[in-house]
């Protein structure tokens, strides 16, 4: 019954945030009820994000994930100088590495990202 309702709920608001006469404040009120609605049916079969799937599946995607939040935490010109990254998959994580070249000094950023959900479980950026 709550999924039925969830499900009637979100199709009336789409079709009425897909309207371009709502204000902001209406779609931030709309943008509220969907967030409040989608973390308490975090566990509910339908969604995507399950777990068993990964969503971030190779090197090249999972680059595209990380680069431009490692750009906002540590520079654009530092995480770029230290391609080419180390990538690994391991189970459903991706583990990943800035290269440093050997005989320089300095250290590199460290991701450890859920691949079945794209969150990050660790970034760091050794000195």
């Amino acid at each position: 019954m709550q999924v039925i309702f969830a499900i009637i709920f979100i199709m009336l608001f789409l079709t009425s945030y897909a309207q371009s006469n709502l204000n902001k404040e209406q779609k931030l009120t709309f943008a509220k009820e969907y967030l409040k609605e989608a973390i308490s049916n975090l566990k509910n079969e339908s969604n995507l994000v399950d777990g068993k799937r990964l969503l971030i599946k190779n090197k090249k995607a999972l680059i595209t994930f990380i680069e431009p939040i490692l750009f906002d935490i540590y520079g654009k010109n530092l995480i770029l100088a230290e391609r080419p990254y180390e990538c690994f998959k391991i189970d459903k994580y991706w583990v990943a590495f800035g290269y440093l070249p050997q005989g320089k000094l300095g250290g590199t950023f460290e991701v450890v990202v859920d691949g079945s959900n794209a969150q990050i479980i660790r970034i760091i950026h050794e000195k």
